[in-house]
């Protein structure tokens, strides 16, 4: 598809949500922004290494917890996400918590509201 021209470079990133104890669910904690890596510095490092590579649009994948990231982050950047594939995910914060240790408001230095899947999809929903 490369040699016909039918799509264009890309790259494959596939970064971990900072390795923050259980994980991160790629949301701000306190001491971490995993979000910010994700979105901001991944995609600038990848424009950096391979420049051919458009990183204005994005698709975003994970399983489980990854799955989570997936759907929050794409739904929150829903103008800068072309795509999300979601294996597995964690659905809501009440579910995360049942598989990490961290304390709820850990997941919740940004607020309730930014953590919440359902807040980003209807306010994003025309993207």
């Amino acid at each position: 598809m490369l040699r016909e021209g039918a799509i264009g470079e890309f790259a494959v990133a596939m970064p971990s949500d900072g390795m923050r104890g259980d994980g991160s669910a790629y949301v701000v904690h306190r001491d971490m922004d995993s979000e910010s890596w994700i979105m901001q510095d991944v995609p600038a490092y990848v424009k950096e290494v391979h420049p051919g590579v458009n990183t204005d649009r994005l698709f975003l994948a994970g399983q489980s917890m990854g799955g989570f990231g997936a759907l929050r982050l794409g739904a929150k950047y829903a103008k800068r996400v072309a795509g999300i594939s979601a294996h597995s995910p964690v659905t809501g914060l009440a579910d995360l918590i049942k598989h990490v240790k961290d304390p709820l408001k850990e997941y919740q230095s940004a607020g309730k509201r930014d953590v919440d899947l359902i807040y980003w999809i209807r306010r994003n929903r025309a993207h």
